[in-house]
C-alpha cells in the first residue's frame, strides 16, 4: 500500500495518454494485418508485448471495440471484426457490435447509498451520499459518463453482470459493521478487471485502491481545540460497539493531543444509539434523550466530570444536550459540546434542542468523492503500479459553528453539508 496525496482536481486526458498510444498500435496492426476473424492475444500477453498495465490494454480494447475493429466472444476472448475483410472499410463509420456495452464501457459506475434519513426539508443527512455526488461532477468534468447503483442492493450478482459490460471502473461508498457484500462485489470486479476504488479505510478495503478520511487528524484537532481554550477534561463520545476503525482512529487522535498537554486520557465513553425511524416527533426524541441521559448519569455526576464532551456525529449533540439539562447541567456552559460530519444544519432534532455544536468536523466528502474518481482514472491510465493499492488520505477540517442566536434560524448552507 501507498499513500499518495489529493491530487489536483483536473485531470489531463489528452491523446498521448498510454491507453491511448497502445489503440493507436493496436488499431494499425489491425489495419495492416487485415486479420479478420482471427483472435487477439490474452490481455495479459498483450500488456506483457506493449510493457504496459492490463488496465492500459482493457481501456485501449475497449476503444476498439466501440469503433467496430473488434467484438469481444465470452469474458476474455476478443476477436477481429470480420468487417475489416475490406481494407477500404474505415472504423469510424463500422457499426460497433458491443451493443449496450457501448455507453457504459465509457462509463464510471458509482454506488450512492439511499437517504434513509432526511429532515424536514426532505435533504438527505447521511454524509456517504456527498461523496457519491462529488463523484459524479468529477466524473462528468473528466468528460466521461456516469452511472448510478443501489449501494444497499450492489451485491456479487449485480457485480458480476456489470462486470459482463467492462465500464471504465466503479466507485464504491464506505462499508459498515459487518457488512461484506460490497467487498466480495468489490473483489469480483477486479478478478474480471474492473478497476475499483473504494471510500473509507475499513480494514476489509486494503486490498483496494481507496480514498479516506484522516480521522486521528480529526479526533487531535477536536480535542487541541479545547485545550487552547483552557479545558483540561475532556471525553469522547459513542454508540456501542466501540470497533469502528474510525472510532479507534479519533481516539488515537484525542489520546495524542491530551498526551501532549499532559493531560488524562479517557477511554471511550458509551452513549446511546440514537438512530432510528426516519419520523421524529417529540416524545421520540425524549425518550432517546432520556435514554442518552441514563449512559451520561455517572459521568456528569462524578467527582472527574467533564467539561467538553466530543460527539460521534452532529446528530447526537441535540441529545446530549437535551440529556444534560436532564442532569442539571447547562450545555455550552457547564459542559460544552463538540460535533462532527459538518451536517447540522440537517438535522432535524434541532427542533427540538437548539442547542448547536460549538465545533465540529468536515470530512470533505465531496471532495474525497472527486478525488476518488481521480484516483480511478490514474489507475485506468497505467500511472499506478500494478497489484499495489493506493490510498488518498483527506485532511478534514475544523468548522467553528456560530450560536443558534447568530444564526436567527438553522438553514442548510448553500452547497449542502460536505
Amino acid at each position: 500500500m501507498k499513500v499518495l496525496t489529493p491530487t489536483s482536481p483536473s485531470l489531463d486526458l489528452k491523446n498521448d495518454a498510454p491507453f491511448a498510444r497502445v489503440a493507436r498500435h493496436l488499431r494499425e496492426l489491425l489495419r495492416e494485418d487485415n486479420r479478420s476473424g482471427e483472435f487477439l492475444p490474452s490481455e495479459r500477453k498483450l500488456s506483457e508485448r506493449l510493457r504496459v498495465g492490463r488496465t492500459t490494454v482493457r481501456r485501449a480494447l475497449s476503444i476498439l471495440a466501440d469503433e467496430g475493429l473488434i467484438e469481444r466472444r465470452g469474458m476474455r476472448l476478443r476477436q477481429i471484426s470480420p468487417a475489416l475483410k475490406s481494407p477500404a472499410v474505415k472504423p469510424s463509420v463500422v457499426k460497433s457490435s458491443a451493443g449496450a456495452s457501448g455507453i457504459v464501457g465509457r462509463s464510471i459506475a458509482v454506488l450512492v447509498p439511499p437517504s434513509h434519513q432526511t429532515n424536514i426539508a426532505g435533504l438527505g443527512t447521511s454524509w456517504r451520499r456527498y461523496a457519491s455526488l462529488g463523484a459524479f461532477e468529477a466524473v462528468r468534468d473528466a468528460g466521461w459518463h456516469s452511472i448510478s447503483f443501489n449501494a444497499d442492493t450492489f451485491e456479487l450478482d449485480a457485480a458480476i453482470l456489470l462486470a459482463q459490460e467492462q465500464p471504465l471502473g466503479v466507485i464504491i461508498p464506505e462499508i459498515f459493521g459487518r457488512d461484506t457484500g460490497h467487498v466480495i462485489a468489490a473483489q469480483a470486479l477486479v478478478e474480471r478487471g474492473v478497476p475499483v476504488v473504494t471510500y473509507g479505510n475499513h480494514p476489509r478495503l486494503t486490498p483496494f485502491d481507496r480514498v479516506a478520511s484522516d480521522h486521528d487528524a480529526g479526533g487531535y484537532a477536536l480535542t487541541q481545540y479545547f485545550i487552547e481554550r483552557g479545558l483540561k477534561r475532556i471525553v469522547l463520545l459513542a454508540p456501542l460497539p466501540h470497533d469502528s476503525y474510525w472510532l479507534a482512529a479519533r481516539h488515537r487522535g484525542y489520546a495524542r493531543a491530551m498526551s501532549e498537554a499532559g493531560l488524562v486520557v479517557r477511554p471511550i465513553h458509551d452513549c446511546a444509539d440514537v438512530h432510528g425511524p426516519d419520523c421524529l416527533d417529540a416524545a421520540l426524541f425524549e425518550h432517546r434523550a432520556r435514554s442518552v441521559a441514563g449512559h451520561l448519569l455517572d459521568l456528569l455526576n462524578g467527582p472527574e466530570s467533564p467539561e467538553a464532551l466530543l460527539m460521534a456525529s452532529d446528530r447526537f449533540v441535540p441529545y446530549v444536550a437535551r440529556a444534560c439539562r436532564l442532569l442539571k447541567r447547562e450545555p455550552g456552559r457547564d459542559v460544552r459540546l463538540a460535533g462532527y460530519d459538518n451536517i447540522y444544519p440537517l438535522c432535524e432534532e434541532h427542533r427540538y434542542e437548539s442547542t448547536l455544536p460549538e465545533v465540529t468536523v468536515d470530512k470533505l466528502n465531496d471532495h474525497a468523492g472527486a478525488e476518488a474518481v481521480r484516483l480511478l482514472l490514474r489507475r485506468i491510465e497505467g500511472q499506478l503500479p500494478a497489484d499495489q493499492p493506493q490510498v488518498v488520505m483527506m485532511q478534514p477540517q475544523l468548522v467553528h459553528v456560530p450560536s443558534a442566536r447568530d444564526q436567527h434560524a438553522i438553514t442548510p448552507p448553500v452547497n449542502g453539508p460536505l
